[in-house]
């Protein structure tokens, strides 16, 4: 999407409020609660403690327990959190996380194997790609 209003529209979107911190060729860090975060550079007008929002789709995060968690891949952000609730909707898992660095997010998975539960209250790692999300100025 070109901008938070047509985002708004797309369906269940995760939208994180940050703030830059800086801007490289190769990408944008920023501060999003307690977290540094990296997003892409897709902004080119972006600035050093500009208002930022990172939006980013529920089936883009990738999830596990804390206790099956090992080193993200080159370049993927990992963010830590834990599940507030998780709805069976057909073919997917809805699954809200409360980041500990303070915001919630939807994460959708497809059918969990049998052996893979998300519950309430349990320490969780969410992976993402920054090529996977959209950066829009505030």
């Amino acid at each position: 999407p070109e901008n938070l209003f047509v985002a708004e529209f797309i369906g269940d979107t995760n939208f994180l409020a940050g703030r830059v911190i800086s801007v490289e060729d190769s990408g944008t860090t920023l501060q999003i609660g307690k977290e540094q975060v990296a997003a892409p550079a897709s902004l080119s007008e972006l600035r050093s403690r500009q208002k930022v929002t990172l939006v980013i789709r529920p089936e883009k995060f990738e999830i596990v327990h804390l206790t099956a968690a090992k080193a993200p891949a080159k370049g993927a952000v990992q963010l830590f959190g834990k599940v507030r609730e998780t709805v069976f909707v057909g073919t997917d898992t809805r699954i809200r996380v409360k980041l500990s660095s303070g915001p919630e997010v939807n994460v959708l998975v497809r059918n969990l194997p049998d052996d893979v539960d998300f519950k309430r209250g349990e320490d969780v790692v969410l992976t993402y790609l920054p090529s996977d999300t959209r950066l829009m100025g505030g």
